[in-house]
This record gives structure tokens, C-alpha cells and sequence, in this order.
């Protein structure tokens, strides 16, 4: 119980770091200890409002940054604050403006070359070549790491890319068998599994799947087992044996497939012993 005692003083002295060490030995050794548990979850909260005060005070600090346009010095400090305190909505609110302000600035200085930009990528997408799109994009993304209006234009891309794709071949989509509409579609989700619509036209194609497979899976049932008594009935043990160990990987215990699996298991070994016995007296 002391250390408990150690660590509320600690908290209370504002020492987060080192109450927070010493908790989760505590919480080592007992992992259900209400008390610590408590403690675990309001030095949580007292940590988090003290990094609150922090950033509230960068954000009056950086204001000259701001004002002064500085966007490429502020990003990265601001990025840095958001780890302090994630989910914080007065400094995503302050990031999103200065992004915002930020992508103003790029587009008036860097206007022609985004426009220069789009228009190539756009002729790409025309010509249904999505994949030399998203190259182009990516590539010049890559060199201007430091430009969010670049790493935007991926995103967009993408979608435009999928777009296109998804018009392109709604006819062809219809007359697709479940496997192949599925298969297809989620080439389209790869390119960016984010987007909204091609997560919808996943989600709907995976259940006609379920149905399809379903459907199918019955049929092949009902089919197998019908060779199976053929085989058996020819005496083609060999093959039943293989074709009962084919379907049980399929639909395993199923009693049909068992019960032909032993019955021509049986046969095989008798088989095999008559024609050994045959053999033997033969050469007698």
C-alpha cells in the first residue's frame, strides 16, 4: 500500500513520469488492483489536461507564424503537438486552417504546375490508364514531400482512377459471375481501401459471393456424391478413396463421404490381399 501512498504524492506534485513508472510495476505484479486501476486512469486524465494547458499556449505562441505566413516552419511543429494531445479539437481545428491557408499559397505560386499536373493525369484516366496516373502523381508527391496540395491530388487520383473503372465496366460487371466480379473489385479497393464507394461495392459483391458459393457448394455436393457411388460400384477403389479425401477437405465429417471412404478403403485391402494370395499360389 505504501507505494500506492508514494505514487498519490507523485501525482500530486505533478511528477506524471515517474507516478506513471511506478504504476505500472504496481499493476505488474497486480494486474486487477482497483485502487491502481483508479490511479492508472486519473493520472491518465491529469496527464492529458496538463499537455491541454501545454498546447493551448503553443497555439497563442505560433500565432506569429501564422500571421506571418510561415506555413512551412509551423507544419511540422504543429504536427508534433498533435502527438501531445490527440484528438484535441481546438489544435486539429488550427492544423486544418493552416493547411487550408497553406494549399492557397502553394496553388497561387505553384498554380500552372498543378494545373500543368492535372492535365496530364486527367489525359491518363481518358485514355483508361490508371495505373500510369497514379504513377505520375505519386512520383511527383514523393518529391514534394513537404506539399500537402500534392499529397491531396494522390487521394483524389485514386478515386478518379476507380470512378472511371467502375463506369467503364458497369455493363461488363453485370454479366460477371459472382467469383469474378468479386476478384475484380477488389483490385479496385487495393488502390485505395479509404474510399466509401468501392468499400460499398465490395461489401455487396462479398455477399453475392456468400450466396453464390452457397449455391454452388450444393451442387458440387450432390454431384460428388453420385461419383463416388459410381466409382465404388466399378470397383475403382483407388479413385473413390482419393475423390472421398477431395470432398472431405470441402466439407469435412460428412457422413457420405466417410462412410465410401472406409467401404472402399475395406474393398482395396481385400483386393489387394486376394491378389497376393493369387500370386503366391500360383508360383507354388
Amino acid at each position: 500500500m505504501s507505494n500506492l501512498q508514494d505514487i498519490k504524492i507523485l501525482i500530486k506534485e505533478e511528477k506524471f513520469t515517474q507516478a506513471n513508472k511506478m504504476l505500472n510495476q504496481v499493476l505488474l505484479r497486480e494486474s486487477q488492483n482497483q485502487e491502481a486501476l483508479k490511479l492508472k486512469r486519473e493520472l491518465q486524465n491529469l496527464a492529458y489536461n496538463k499537455n491541454i494547458q501545454l498546447v493551448d499556449q503553443k497555439i497563442l505562441d505560433y500565432q506569429q507564424l501564422y500571421l506571418e505566413k510561415k506555413y512551412t516552419q509551423l507544419i511540422p511543429k504543429l504536427k508534433k503537438l498533435q502527438t501531445y494531445a490527440p484528438g484535441y479539437s481546438k489544435l486539429d481545428k488550427f492544423v486544418l486552417k493552416v493547411y487550408k491557408e497553406y494549399e492557397k499559397t502553394v496553388q497561387d505560386k505553384q498554380g500552372g504546375t498543378i494545373k500543368t499536373l492535372q492535365n496530364s493525369i486527367d489525359n491518363h484516366i481518358a485514355k483508361n490508364d490508371g495505373k500510369q496516373a497514379i504513377l505520375e502523381i505519386e512520383n511527383y508527391a514523393i518529391k514534394h514531400q513537404e506539399n500537402p496540395v500534392f499529397q491531396k491530388m494522390v487521394l483524389e487520383t485514386k478515386r478518379k482512377v476507380i470512378d472511371n473503372k467502375l463506369i467503364r465496366n458497369k455493363k461488363a460487371l453485370k454479366k460477371l459471375n459472382a467469383p469474378s466480379k468479386f476478384e475484380f473489385l477488389k483490385k479496385l479497393y487495393q488502390i485505395d481501401i479509404t474510399y466509401p464507394r468501392i468499400q460499398k461495392e465490395l461489401y455487396k459483391a462479398k455477399k453475392e459471393l456468400e450466396i453464390y458459393d452457397k449455391k454452388h457448394k450444393k451442387v458440387y455436393l450432390r454431384e460428388a456424391k453420385i461419383q463416388l457411388k459410381i466409382m465404388y460400384n466399378q470397383k475403382k477403389y483407388p479413385e473413390c478413396i482419393q475423390a472421398c479425401k477431395e470432398l472431405l477437405k470441402v466439407f469435412p465429417n460428412n457422413k457420405v463421404a466417410i462412410k465410401y471412404f472406409e467401404k472402399a478403403r475395406d474393398r482395396q485391402i481385400q483386393q489387394n490381399y486376394l491378389m497376393a494370395y493369387a500370386k503366391i499360389t500360383q508360383s507354388a
